[in-house]
């Protein structure tokens, strides 16, 4: 796309090769600072220093650090639709697993270069009151051509489908970003053919030979232990109306955090929210990070011990609970959950417990994938995670998306794609 300048530039706002270049290196600049610092803590002066440029060379292309964010969105938009066009209908043997490796390569490379967009698009979004339908038409038309649509069905098995095509795409990306994060310390070569089976699974049902792949190693016998937030006791002493009023401080929290984002939610909001005063609030809570780091242990305990209840054989009735459980839970730790990614580097402390947390719920998601005796358990425990995390976040991020398809859309993907049942 021609670099173009601001108004007002005249009536030819189209600059030269010394433009364009300036113009080029204002956006890779600003994607590595993204990158490095997040959305909220980039400033115009940093992507400014990064390209060697001057403030006023930077605005006669763009109008802010949003401005230019969802410039690099808009490309990011562009190549997955390019993308879209690379996937052809694979046929139902092994050569149909090959056909797939190359498109799945090639999703790899994009998430790899615009990683940052990826990871800061709930915080730039929530900035933002209208936002662009183009991404989410470039998953619905990816998830269409990955998914085989039903020849035939109730309204009920249409509308899941349409789910499923919406949820396919997040999906795969947050594998991809676990992957390239080094869960499960996979080669990129096992990555992609593992991840290859389960979509051809998921496109044809389970086919000896074809996508169910040899019995990993089985995994030696662990101990399983949560990890512990330093400095965070949940069990206070205190009398019953202390409880009450420090419980509704964590549940104002827990409202206030996914409406607001956790830069931008204050002690003013929480205390609000809670209907008490600032002085209430400090009687419980150093600040808005300790309240945060309680919210943040528990949410992590109660879904640990959910994934410890994970059926030992998973008939669908079975499945279906526990994934209404799943969902329960995590839409009610929701804005928690957000609020932590957000964080990231920042809180030194919760970033550490974010990694021991991730590893103890990998290991643990490795060995329910084990249980099916067939395939590569650490491949598709990287797609379980992000089948777990991300599909009840997408679905709520929507809105437009039902419990009930969402819950059965899991049940396929888990069901067919990683279980490798026929049918759901």
């Amino acid at each position: 796309m021609p670099a173009t300048r601001r108004e007002p530039f005249g009536s030819n706002p189209r600059v030269g090769e010394r433009g364009a270049i300036t113009h080029r290196k204002i956006l890779e600049s600003a994607l590595e600072i993204f990158g490095a610092r997040g959305f909220h803590e980039t400033q115009v002066e940093m992507i400014t220093a990064a390209a060697g440029c001057s403030r006023p060379a930077f605005y006669q292309y763009f109008s802010s650090k949003e401005d230019v964010f969802w410039r690099l969105a808009r490309d990011l938009t562009n190549a997955m639709d390019d993308l879209s066009n690379q996937i052809g209908k694979t046929t139902n043997d092994v050569q149909g697993v090959e056909q797939i490796k190359p498109w799945f390569e090639g999703l790899i490379e994009i998430y790899s270069a615009y990683s940052p967009i990826f990871l800061l698009y709930p915080s730039a979004v929530r900035e933002r009151t209208r936002t662009s339908t183009a991404s989410r038409g470039v998953s619905d038309r990816i998830g269409r051509r990955l998914l085989p649509a039903p020849r035939r069905g109730t309204s009920e098995a249409l509308k899941t489908y349409e789910t499923s095509v919406s949820l396919i795409l997040p999906v795969l990306l947050r594998s991809t970003h676990y992957w390239l994060t080094g869960l499960g310390q996979i080669s990129r070569t096992r990555f992609v053919e593992g991840s290859a089976r389960t979509l051809h699974r998921l496109q044809h049902g389970p086919i000896e030979g074809v996508n169910l792949g040899k019995t990993g190693k089985p995994l030696p016998k662990k101990n399983l232990v949560w990890p512990d937030l330093p400095g965070v006791k949940d069990e206070i002493v205190m009398r019953s109306r202390g409880k009450e009023t420090r419980q509704l401080l964590l549940s104002a929290g827990t409202s206030v955090l996914p409406r607001l984002g956790y830069h931008d939610t204050r002690v003013d909001d929480i205390v609000v929210a809670a209907g008490v005063s600032h002085g209430t609030f400090y009687r419980y809570f150093k600040n808005k990070e300790d309240l945060f780091h309680v919210l943040a242990q528990q949410a992590a305990l109660t879904m640990g011990a959910l994934i410890n209840e994970f059926p030992d054989k998973p008939a669908s009735l079975e499945l279906d609970h526990w994934l209404d459980r799943w969902l329960n839970l995590y839409w009610a730790n929701g804005g928690v959950i957000s609020a932590w990614q957000e964080i990231g580097s920042d809180d030194p402390e919760l970033a550490k417990f974010s990694t021991d947390f991730a590893l103890a719920v990998f290991d643990q998601l490795c060995r329910i994938v084990q249980r099916r005796g067939f395939g590569d358990q650490i491949a598709d425990a990287l797609l379980l995670l992000a089948i777990i995390e991300r599909v009840p976040y997408s679905a709520k991020s929507f809105g437009r998306i039902s419990r009930d398809s969402t819950v059965k859309a899991m049940t396929i993907f888990v069901r067919r794609g990683l279980l490798g049942f026929d049918g759901v």
